[in-house]
């Protein structure tokens, strides 16, 4: 298995459609600029976890 890409392409792909999916929602601008920001967190956290963990 190999970890999922996380560069900027893959970064912004991934935040542009979650963006889309909260306007979608209804959310309000702060709402959705909080939650795009735990997007980034959980991306980078999940990526991390993918090469600290191969490593042992």
């Amino acid at each position: 298995m190999r970890p999922p890409p996380l560069g900027l392409t893959e970064l912004w792909r991934d935040l542009s459609w979650h963006r889309a999916l909260y306007a979608e929602d209804g959310l309000p601008l702060r709402d959705q600029l909080a939650f795009l920001g735990l997007r980034v967190v959980q991306r980078v956290s999940y990526n991390l976890g993918w090469h600290l963990g191969g490593r042992r």
